[in-house]
């Protein structure tokens, strides 16, 4: 009777420990049916993710050193990433996901296209000064003293060298260009006969807008005639453009770039690649 007790008991305590053994491991968010994966004549699709996190320089030169040489199996970076956005010393800065079809290139952006001038018709000034300027002053000034004034300023001005604004033509635009400021991402995969690696062509690109350059020489931007209203914008763009070799369903540490506006600050960019089963 012994015996039988113990293997009865050994029976009804062996499902609680294996239960509670899969209660402690983290679960994978990426859900995946192991039968439809096995399937060889399955139709697949490729899903890719990139999630670009902020964190401070030190702890951005810390992670990858430590897991760069396991830079394509980075789930242990990802996880110390949650557990830092859930501490506050973290942020998730920006995310791309796109599907696509095994030998097939897909993009996918979130822009605002900002239209700029690059080339202008330069400023001139008249040839007729003298009778530009008595035109002017005879259809805008009613009042004999006001006629004075501007006469003697207009005076003023020839015998200095310098020139009225009023008498110079701004530069015109004549051609512009359109730039898309914010997130886009390319992709190009291939997936290998295993179902399981994956050869791709990655190019992410996040575009910022800074600011407004004027177009004078340093120091003479009050007094640059024609040149007041010639203004360039200034971009930053942060890109990691790469061919990699990566498994279905692993994180991958991707790279790390500066941000513009917070010079102690990083962004690590992660990226995960999982075969799709088309049921």
């Amino acid at each position: 009777m012994r015996p039988i007790l113990l293997i009865t008991l050994s029976t009804l305590v062996l499902p609680f420990m294996l239960l509670g053994q899969e209660a402690g491991k983290k679960k994978d968010p990426f859900v995946k049916n192991p039968k439809a994966n096995s399937d060889p004549n399955a139709q697949r699709q490729i899903g890719i993710l990139v999630e670009y996190f902020k964190v401070d320089h030190l702890t951005a030169n810390r992670m990858v050193r430590e897991y760069a040489p396991r830079a394509v199996d980075a789930q242990p970076l990802r996880d110390e990433l949650e557990e830092m956005i859930k501490a506050g010393t973290a942020e998730l800065h920006e995310t791309s996901w796109v599907i696509v079809r095994s030998g097939n290139r897909a993009q996918t952006e979130s822009v605002r296209e900002f239209i700029y001038p690059t080339e202008f018709y330069p400023a001139e000034i008249p040839s007729a000064i003298g009778s530009a300027a008595t035109t002017l002053t005879s259809e805008t000034q009613t009042k004999t003293d006001e006629k004075e004034e501007v006469t003697k300023t207009s005076q003023s001005d020839s015998a200095s060298g310098e020139l009225p604004a009023i008498h110079m033509t701004p530069p015109m635009p004549t051609a512009f260009e359109v730039r898309h400021i914010g997130n886009h991402m390319e992709v190009d995969p291939v997936l290998s006969n295993d179902n399981k690696t994956i050869d791709l062509n990655l190019a992410p690109e996040l575009t910022i807008r800074l600011e407004d350059l004027q177009m004078a020489r340093e120091g003479f931007e009050d007094t640059a005639k024609g040149l007041e209203h010639v203004f360039m914008p200034l971009f930053y763009t942060i890109k990691n453009t790469t061919k990699i070799v990566v498994i279905d369903g692993r994180y991958n540490l991707f790279g790390i770039n500066n941000l513009p506006d917070d010079p102690d600050s990083r962004l690590i960019t992660m990226l995960r690649v999982d075969v799709i089963v088309v049921q």
